[in-house]
């Protein structure tokens, strides 16, 4: 059998935890790095700007969803390897 101490001494210790501002932070950044915040704002303005305004707001959003992804380039893998290489704070 296993001591415990062999069993935790291998493991890495826990991260600490995070408060729930850095959390929203952290996700926010996520979200702006993705892609998604821009995604989402060109949404509600194609939205916002519809003359008149669809009863069904989802499925109208959903559609201009569609539409801002389809005219949207798949990002280059080497770009999106420069970019996790810039933000890293390894490369800082």
């Amino acid at each position: 059998m296993f001591s415990r101490r062999a069993l935790t001494g291998s493991l890495p210790p826990p991260a600490p935890p995070q408060s729930p501002d850095a959390k929203k932070e952290e996700f926010r950044k996520y979200l702006e790095r993705s892609g998604v915040i821009d995604a989402l704002t060109k949404v509600l303005v194609g939205l916002y700007e519809e003359p008149e305004k669809p009863s069904n707001a989802i499925e109208c959003a959903t559609r201009l969803s569609r539409t801002q992804r389809d005219a949207t380039p798949p990002p280059r893998p080497r770009a999106r390897k420069r970019e996790k290489e810039h933000l890293s704070p390894a490369a800082g």
